[in-house]
């Protein structure tokens, strides 16, 4: 559900910048409960997602969640993130251009 409410939230900021959609990929869950998505605009704003439950160390199997996004900022830097969130939380990685 947060998934789903944070690709709308950025569908909304993108359309108030008078980006257009350009691509638009979503893979529903699987029964096994992966899935994976992925979005592009024609202003350059990219991002990519896919996560699936995998075993974890409380025995409980755990989502783990994996994904890139980018965009340029302000001042025309390209910025590029990598991320992973487990159970370990949040761990994103800049990529610098």
């Amino acid at each position: 559900m947060k998934v789903l409410f944070a690709l709308l939230m950025l569908t909304l900021v993108t359309q108030s910048q008078g980006e257009v959609i350009v691509r638009n990929d979503f893979d529903t869950p699987g029964a096994d409960g992966s899935y994976r998505w992925a979005f592009q605009t024609d202003g350059g704003i990219y991002h990519e997602q896919r996560g699936s439950l995998q075993p974890a160390a409380s025995g409980v199997p755990a989502l783990v969640v994996e994904g890139q996004y980018q965009y340029t900022a302000p001042d025309g830097q390209l910025i590029h993130v990598f991320y992973r969130a487990d159970e370990n939380g949040f761990q994103p990685k800049l990529i610098k251009q």
